[in-house]
């Protein structure tokens, strides 16, 4: 049986960068405008935002996500032989579209912990036509995931004096007008409130990449961190719910940009907690959780 893990995919160059450009925004789950002036907008959009995009990816020598996605898949493989895992991406090489109707009876696992309407929505939208396909369900609540991310705070806690820590989580932010449809801030919410009530330490939520002059779901990581280095708090602990593995939202906007705003807003220590990435408790997070959805026939199609 075949499972195919699927992403966005990451930017390993500068000759990458305007094709993901253009590809995402060619999706009308992420730009929802009419679709015969789409591809025009997409590309423009595209030609203007490349070069900022390059120049941010150079300070992280590039999206390792795909190297790294290519690691979890070689090991699943190489630990099991019950199912045969694959990778694809919506906007970039290996596609998503080009890799699917060649596997019958595959299971599709979107690696967004959440459902939004731009993640697992574009990715329903390419199978919509192949009746064989499976999707397993968002699993952002499920007590494996819940407890991978406790163990990793608290080992991170450990280094800090609590009374002085604040913990802070981070999502990636959605246009307003999305979430009248949209179930994923609430589920980052109730996902939060969960790790909250398993860690005594003060818990922040901010959304980040916001981008476009469209209003965005707040309150902001940059207003955030301020908001905690006000409060008096001297060390700060973050950890992005929205992702699995690291890529240029978490290596360059938590890692690069948010870490200096936070020292200029009077934190003394910033530490970002590395996401799942090859750990091994996350392979089996991911082996256990197909199990469990042939077992229960649980599919979101």
């Amino acid at each position: 049986m075949h499972i195919i893990l699927t992403d966005y995919g990451g930017v390993e160059n500068s000759n990458q960068a305007y094709l993901f450009l253009k590809n995402m925004f060619s999706d009308r789950r992420i730009l929802p405008v009419p679709f015969f002036i789409r591809p025009f907008v997409a590309k423009f959009i595209a030609l203007k935002r490349k070069k900022d995009l390059i120049e941010n990816y150079k300070k992280i020598g590039f999206s390792p996500l795909k190297r790294t996605v290519k690691k979890i898949v070689k090991n699943l493989n190489n630990r099991q032989k019950k199912f045969t895992f694959s990778y694809s991406f919506l906007y970039l090489p290996p596609y998503f579209t080009d890799l699917t109707p060649l596997l019958k009876d595959a299971i599709i696992f979107p690696l967004f912990p959440h459902f939004s309407t731009t993640t697992w929505g574009s990715v329903l939208d390419r199978i919509k036509k192949q009746k064989d396909k499976r999707v397993v369900k968002p699993y952002y609540n499920h007590p494996e995931i819940l407890s991978l991310i406790e163990k990793r705070v608290k080992k991170s806690l450990e280094k800090f004096k609590k009374e002085n820590t604040a913990l802070m989580f981070t999502a990636h932010s959605i246009p307003e007008f999305l979430t009248k449809k949209d179930p994923y801030i609430e589920q980052v919410k109730e996902q939060v409130e969960i790790l909250k009530k398993r860690l005594n330490i003060p818990v922040f939520l901010g959304f980040q990449s916001r981008l476009g002059p469209v209003k965005w779901v707040s309150p902001f990581i940059e207003d955030v961190v301020k908001d905690i280095g006000n409060k008096g708090f001297e060390n700060i602990i973050v950890f992005p719910l929205s992702f699995l593995i690291d890529n240029s939202e978490t290596l360059y906007e938590l890692d690069l940009y948010l870490k200096k705003l936070a020292l200029q807003s009077g934190i003394k220590n910033f530490e970002r907690i590395p996401l799942f990435n090859t750990d091994r408790d996350f392979s089996e997070f991911l082996i256990n959780y197909v199990e469990e959805s042939i077992r229960g026939e649980k599919w979101l199609r």
